[in-house]
């Protein structure tokens, strides 16, 4: 299924598609020069209640706890943004 769903969406086959970890998409992004965040995916996307979303949010907060969410949790969100080209605003 997988393979047929990456055939579909890229037009390449699956033996070439890498899937990375939370610690490959930070070595990754940390080389560019963009500024990026990685955050858990919501549990309610997985059947799982809002409860289980309200408690990870809390563990996340500590930032020992969050480090290790990410490490084990299946899906993340990452948000990139390219900085500005020594942007300078004329007044």
């Amino acid at each position: 299924m997988a393979r047929k769903y990456v055939r579909w969406r890229t037009g390449l086959s699956y033996d070439k598609t890498k899937l990375l970890s939370c610690g490959d998409w930070s070595k990754a992004l940390s080389l560019t020069d963009w500024r990026y965040h990685i955050a858990l995916a919501k549990a309610q996307a997985y059947g799982y209640s809002a409860k289980t979303d309200l408690f990870l949010e809390r563990l996340s907060r500590v930032p020992l706890l969050r480090r290790l969410l990410l490490a084990i949790a299946p899906s993340h969100l990452i948000v990139a943004e390219k900085r500005a080209d020594n942007a300078r605003l004329s007044l």
